[in-house]
């Protein structure tokens, strides 16, 4: 008799614990134990540390908030494409009509690891409308092809905002880059690139590139990055046109600060860009490379740096308010309809070689 008691009490229990309403923001249980009234209140906002149910990741203001995570193809990350897509956070099929999409994630990358990383996939993706921070990239893509990074931001990470590596048509539109602790956006070995359109300021490096051919960077808002705005070294075919860059400077090592560097690359454009306020403005290296119609203004040394540069063409840039125009050292180049109005001195060669000067316009 004592245990059917027992039982009958812990099933009275049971059912007032579940079906007891929630008002104002407090939940109040009574219990009446051998005609004892018990009260038991709880309190707005307290977590269930075991529950019962799981209802996947959490969901933030309309994101998924998820943990680091990889795909590899390979099968050497928590998913491949095919598992990915059976989650709420990814759709899609992976073809060129209709892409693996990732949206919508809020990733916190706990100070060591990726937030996002994809390796070993020619699928095709998107990775969009996301949030990826304090990670050592927020975004980081090896041997990949065919993939889309847009609208997102991947801002205050602990080294790159994102990171490509030995990949192929990567495409990196409108996202938010900012204040990361190394660079904004670095490529390496990787081709058939699109760089358009981002907001990288505040990062030590703004956009870098290294032995990536094929590589149109345009668009781009580049400022107050503390090392290069634009870096590009050894390769083939690099357009740089239309993008904003503006005081990237480091006062303790100033030589070292560029707004744009084509860095022994080979037929390359770099054409409408606005490079204003840097240390030194435009530093050209390389051969058979067209720079034109720049505007170059008020950096703190030299506006364009020509050297051991080849067949190239520099035509029609506006260079005024820097300290000095033109510098040209060490190559046979064609130097002409340029616009100079400098402080010191609107052009110098230091080289007997062949560089041609005609028709530049000197100002007050």
């Amino acid at each position: 008799m004592k245990n059917k008691n027992n039982l009958s009490v812990f099933l009275i229990a049971f059912f007032l614990t579940f079906s007891i309403p929630y008002i104002g923001g407090k939940s109040k249980i009574q219990l009446v134990i051998d005609n004892e009234v018990n009260q038991f209140s709880g309190v707005e906002g307290n977590v269930d540390n075991f529950p019962i149910w799981d209802d996947g990741p959490e969901i933030s203001s309309g994101y998924w908030t998820l943990s680091p995570f990889t795909i590899d193809d390979d099968g050497y990350g928590d998913y491949t494409w095919a598992q990915a897509v059976n989650e709420d956070w990814c759709s899609g099929s992976g073809t060129l009509n209709d892409p693996y999409i990732i949206e919508k994630l809020l990733i916190d990358g706990q100070t060591s690891i990726n937030c996002i990383t994809i390796s070993n996939s020619s699928a095709y993706f998107k990775i969009i409308d996301s949030t990826l921070f304090n990670a050592s990239a927020a975004v980081y893509l090896k041997n990949v092809s065919n993939g889309i990074i847009e609208y997102n931001n991947l801002s205050n990470n602990l080294a790159v905002g994102i990171e490509i590596d030995s990949s192929l048509n990567i495409k990196v539109l409108n996202n938010v880059i900012s204040k990361n602790t190394h660079i904004g956006i670095f490529l390496y070995n990787s081709n058939e690139t699109v760089v358009y359109n981002n907001k990288v300021t505040h990062n030590f490096g703004g956009i870098i590139s290294y032995f990536s051919n094929t590589l149109n960077i345009s668009g781009n808002y580049v400022v107050n990055n503390s090392y290069y705005g634009i870096n590009t070294r050894d390769a083939n075919q690099i357009y740089i046109f239309n993008n904003l860059v503006v005081g990237n400077i480091r006062s303790e090592v100033f030589e070292y600060t560029i707004g744009i560097f084509v860095n022994f690359c080979n037929n390359s454009t770099v054409i409408n860009n606005q490079v204003l306020s840097n240390f030194q403005g435009i530093y050209s290296r390389g051969e058979y490379n067209y720079i034109a119609s720049n505007l170059i203004k008020n950096n703190n040394y030299t506006g364009l740096v020509v050297q051991q540069s080849y067949y190239s063409i520099y035509f029609n840039n506006t260079i005024v308010e820097n300290e000095r125009g033109i510098s040209a050292d060490f190559g046979t180049n064609i130097i002409y309809m340029n616009y100079l109005d400098n402080l010191i001195e609107n052009a110098y060669d230091y080289t007997s070689e062949q560089n041609l000067w005609f028709y530049n316009n000197i100002g007050n």
